[in-house]
């Protein structure tokens, strides 16, 4: 049995491969399917990786993203306050 897993929109793939006697043994490490080894994906998965939690979206609830959208602004707001006050 061959079992795929990606965690996330812009993850690689890995692939396991379970033998008979249940020994799971890892077989490669793909790229996401479409744009291989481009710069924008590559720059998109370096971003995703920092930012965001491990799994997203998946792994996040439906709130997590307006929350950090207004997070951000705050942040931003808050030191430009700081800059020109």
């Amino acid at each position: 049995m061959i079992i795929r897993e990606n965690h996330g929109p812009f993850s690689r793939f890995r692939s396991y491969e379970v033998t008979e006697d249940d020994e799971v043994i890892e077989r490669r490490q793909e790229e996401p399917d479409g744009d291989r080894g481009s710069a924008r994906l590559w720059l998109s998965r370096i971003c995703a990786d920092i930012f965001l939690p491990f799994g997203y979206p998946a792994s996040v609830t439906p709130d997590y993203t307006p929350f950090q959208v207004w997070d951000v602004l705050q942040v931003q707001i808050s030191n430009y306050a700081r800059l020109f006050g």
